[in-house]
C-alpha cells in the first residue's frame, strides 16, 4: 500500500531517505510492570514506540518498548526493520540528538544507511515546542502566547465580596 501512495504522488516506489524518531506514552496501572519503564527526561511512566517513516509520512517499521529503553539502543531494530521492507534504496536516515553515539557507526558499517543527526532549531527562550508549532499552528510573530487573566483581581474581587458579607453590607 506505501508502494502505490508513493507513486500516486509521483515518486519512485522505494523512498531514498526516511526518518526514525520515538514517543513515550503513558500506560494504564493495569500494564504489566514488565513491558512498561520510566522515561526520565520526559517524566513519563510507560510504553515508548519507535517509528521511521519515509519522507511522506508513510509508515515503514514500528517498535514499542518500555520507555525506560534508550533510543539509541531500541533504534537497531526499527532500522534493520526498514533495510528489509523499504529495500537498499534508503540510504539516508534523518534523527534527533537522542540516536547520536554508536549507532551511527553501526548503521554505517552493518546496513550501509547515514544517519544524519537534525539538530533543533534555536528558539527566543519563552518559545516552547507548544508555541513553536503548536495548536493553532505555527507562530509566525515570534511573540510569547498572550498571558491568562491575572489571578490577582479574582483574589480581589473575593476578599471584597467576603469583606461585604462579614460588615453586613
Amino acid at each position: 500500500m506505501r508502494n502505490r501512495a508513493r507513486l500516486a504522488d509521483g515518486r519512485n516506489a522505494a523512498p531514498s531517505a526516511a526518518i526514525i524518531d520515538s514517543q513515550s506514552v503513558r500506560a494504564a496501572p493495569t500494564v504489566s510492570t514488565s513491558t512498561r519503564g520510566y522515561d526520565a527526561g520526559k517524566k513519563v511512566q510507560g510504553r515508548k514506540r519507535h517509528i521511521a517513516v519515509d519522507t511522506l509520512g508513510l509508515l515503514i517499521a514500528v517498535l514499542v518498548t518500555p520507555a525506560s529503553t534508550s533510543d539509541r539502543i531500541a533504534a537497531r531494530s526499527p532500522l534493520r526493520r526498514l533495510r528489509s521492507a523499504a529495500g537498499r534504496r534508503v540510504q539516508l536516515i534523518r534523527a534527533d540528538g537522542g540516536y547520536t553515539g554508536t549507532l551511527l557507526g553501526w548503521a554505517r558499517n552493518t546496513l550501509a544507511l547515514t544517519v544524519e543527526i537534525v539538530k533543533r532549531p534555536d528558539l527566543p527562550h519563552f518559545m516552547g515546542d507548544a508555541t513553536a508549532v503548536g495548536w493553532n499552528g505555527p507562530r509566525t510573530d515570534h511573540q510569547p502566547p498572550p498571558l491568562r487573566p491575572r489571578l490577582r483581581t479574582t483574589t480581589n474581587d473575593y476578599a471584597s465580596t467576603t469583606r461585604q458579607r462579614r460588615d453586613g453590607q
